[in-house]
């Protein structure tokens, strides 16, 4: 009597044990290794749980390599404040406001207010200085190299309010910094002999560098018509006329200039 293949239908002799014509088994039987449909499962069922095994591995190293990835880049942007930090401070430990040299030193004095309040005064560079204050820059020269004459000194004063743009050059042994107002024009000869700029050697280089910022913040707080109105409405604005004045009057102002800053004032 033919036996019939319950998964094929294939009709196989009497007493197969399995189908000839798939190796499904016949009927009910122990597994054995013999058994080639037992034989296909179990290899079936290895490929399949090494294939999970991979998968879940390669899982595993993905997830641990995105962690590692993850903590590098905190740890590397944790490192970059720090150093900022580090920079910041270092900087800040530096001496902004030191003696100038010579004749330097006395055309500061003869030409700071009396409320001015200075936050940097540095020697840049051979007979050239450099001063911030919570008013102005003050560019000061002095010598022949300078335009100043054998034996003079100049010191010409940019407000806040008058100051366009800051340019700040660095190379191998230093710099310049040059500030730009609308009534100036552009310096293409040595900056050494120009007004509105100050060169610097190599050691003053990451101090002129927070210099230029600071100079930057105050151009904009001055520009900020918040802070125009405040300080030139009612009585504050006779004052800041009569400041200007002075200056004029201690000839740290010239007359162009007072006419432009009161221009200003008044607009």
């Amino acid at each position: 009597m033919k036996i019939k293949c319950p998964a094929c239908h294939f009709e196989n002799e009497e007493g197969s044990k399995f189908c000839k014509n798939c190796n499904v088994p016949l009927f009910k039987q122990d597994y054995s290794e013999d058994n080639p449909y037992i034989k296909k499962n179990i290899k079936e069922e290895k490929m399949r749980a090494e294939i999970g095994a991979f998968q879940a591995e390669k899982a595993k190293t993905e997830k641990e390599e995105e962690e590692k990835k993850g903590a590098e880049a905190r740890a590397k942007a944790e490192k970059e404040i720090e150093e900022e930090g580090k920079e910041k401070q270092k900087i800040e430990e530096q001496k902004l406001v030191e003696v100038l040299k010579g004749r330097l030193e006395s055309g500061f004095n003869d030409n700071i207010g009396a409320n001015e309040k200075v936050d940097v005064k540095m020697h840049v560079a051979n007979g050239e200085g450099i001063v911030v204050t919570d008013r102005r820059v003050m560019i000061i020269k002095a010598g022949m190299g300078k335009s100043a004459g054998l034996f003079g000194v100049n010191c010409k004063s940019f407000y806040f309010n008058q100051i366009t743009s800051v340019d700040l050059r660095t190379g191998l042994f230093g710099g310049h910094i040059q500030l730009t107002i609308p009534e100036s024009t552009e310096i293409k000869g040595d900056m050494a002999q120009a007004e509105n700029a100050v060169t610097f050697t190599t050691n003053y280089k990451e101090r002129i560098k927070y210099v230029a910022n600071l100079i930057r913040e105050r151009i904009q707080s001055s520009q900020n018509p918040s802070h125009i109105n405040q300080d030139t409405s009612g009585a504050s604005l006779v004052d800041q006329i009569n400041e200007l004045a002075k200056l004029k009057q201690q000839g740290i102002l010239s007359e162009e200039e007072f006419q432009i800053a009161k221009k200003k004032l008044l607009s």
